[in-house]
């Protein structure tokens, strides 16, 4: 987990960087507008409700955090922190920093919230932008009691419908190691 932590601060870093344009200052005219969004998700909704989203205020995850069965519309908008602001790279670190290591694995109602953001935040017409889900997960999709078909086939079944939207990247399964 500590590593997941390190890694994906040192990517919010890199983002930032890349956000501040060719001239490295933010507020210029060469800025580029990178958004991103953490969402957390560990169990179904009412068990433990520590399936969030992270990167947006609420009171969840200490200072961060709204529940998936809590989740409304503007949740989705505003859960997409700019890497050009300083109180967005704020808010994406103390998400990734609000991660644990507790629950199930249910990386369908992962797949889920992330399909949700998505489909909120549409590119605007006329503008070219790539989109990117990047998901971490131990691999073993479950709702508490191991491997469990359904919670993998939900999880794929989404990432397929994502895919055709954006480029998803995924840590390989037990399976793929093998």
């Amino acid at each position: 987990l500590n590593a997941l932590k390190n890694a994906a601060n040192a990517f919010i870093g890199a983002v930032a960087e890349k956000a501040a344009g060719a001239d490295k200052t933010i507020g210029t005219d060469d800025d580029v507008e990178h958004r991103i969004a953490v969402v957390g998700f560990a169990s179904k909704s009412g068990n433990g409700n520590n399936t969030e989203l992270l990167s947006i205020t609420g009171r969840n995850s200490g200072s961060v955090g709204v529940a998936y069965n809590n989740i409304i519309d503007q949740n989705l908008k505003d859960v997409l922190q700019s890497m050009d602001n300083p109180n967005g790279r704020d808010m994406v670190n103390a998400a990734i920093n609000a991660l644990s290591a507790e629950g199930a694995t249910r990386t369908d109602l992962g797949m889920d919230m992330a399909q949700r953001i998505l489909n909120a935040n549409p590119v605007p017409t006329g503008e070219t932008r790539n989109r990117v889900v990047i998901v971490f997960t131990d691999g073993s999709p479950t709702d508490f009691n191991g491997f469990e078909m359904d919670v993998a086939n939900a999880a794929i079944n989404k990432a397929n419908a994502i895919k055709n939207s954006c480029l998803l990247y995924t840590s390989p399964s037990p399976r793929d190691r093998q």
